[in-house]
């Protein structure tokens, strides 16, 4: 990790140049908790650092786990302290701030296979601009057959609409292949368990809501969730757009980025390979 006198907090391969070679770069291996130190949030809102494609075996986010999360100020579920004896000024309530459903997982498919699955990663690196409050990443993944697909992605939380988060992501395929994208609203997120220590997670066991409702009308999809003991309720919802960057040249790299074409987040957009 690296910290420059830009305001600005580095960490592995971002550039995939020659100035990721600073000895002072420490990898994500050496630094116990970056989805922390990367978090985005404006007081109301906030994101932790975690990627974007989550768990390489699916391809999305892992329910529960500490490194994933999405969470809104005062937004909490409870549960009841038990105690060996009862006496005036206990505390009667764990209260705990839940990880609501998450929006910025994505599924990306080469030729119908999850990238997680046909791919390794082979350079990785985030960038998190403190005056700009953005959080950039780089990730490039080779499949077995030699194509080479590379993630650039842009996140943030806004201060004007505290209510809203914006993520920006591309992607770049070198080779022929037939691309499918999928966006999608995560509502199996889940807390992670605290055991016997409600410092370090939940008390709670499952799922800290339930789904009211959900729905999905083009490129929106919303979700309605109540918390089970506090009885809280919150409405979420993801608006996605996609767009299709084909270079004249056929042997260049072809980029997917979320500019004009509407995605729905409860199908996909899938781009064949060029004749």
């Amino acid at each position: 990790m690296t910290i420059d006198p830009d305001w600005q907090i580095l960490e592995g391969n971002f550039h995939g140049d020659e100035r990721d070679d600073d000895p002072a770069t420490l990898r994500s291996a050496t630094f116990p908790a970056p989805e922390s130190l990367f978090t985005l949030s404006n007081g109301y809102i906030g994101i932790r650092g975690a990627p974007e494609e989550g768990a390489p075996e699916t391809g999305s986010p892992v329910a529960g786990s500490p490194e994933c999360g999405t969470y809104i100020n005062g937004y909490f579920e409870r549960t009841p302290i038990v105690y060996g004896e009862e006496a005036f000024g206990f505390a009667r309530w764990h209260e705990t701030i839940v990880s609501v459903p998450d929006g910025t997982g994505f599924r990306l498919f080469l030729d119908g296979v999850p990238l997680g699955c046909v791919g390794c990663t082979v350079s990785a690196g985030r960038r998190l601009d403190l005056r700009k409050g953005l959080l950039e990443r780089r990730a490039v993944w080779n499949t077995p057959d030699g194509k080479a697909v590379e993630l650039r992605s842009e996140r943030f939380v806004s201060l004007a609409r505290p209510n809203v988060a914006a993520l920006r992501l591309t992607f770049t395929v070198r080779g022929n292949a037939s691309v499918r994208l999928e966006s999608f609203l995560d509502t199996s997120t889940a807390n992670a368990g605290a055991h016997d220590d409600p410092r370090v997670g939940a008390k709670f066991s499952g799922a800290p809501f339930g789904v009211l409702s959900s729905r999905q009308a083009g490129a929106l999809s919303s979700a309605t969730i109540r918390t089970r003991t506090s009885c809280l309720a919150l409405a979420c919802a993801i608006q996605s757009e996609a767009h299709l960057i084909r270079q004249p040249d056929r042997s260049q790299p072809q980029a997917l980025s979320p500019e004009s074409q509407a995605l729905s987040p409860a199908q996909s957009n899938e781009y064949p390979a060029p004749a």
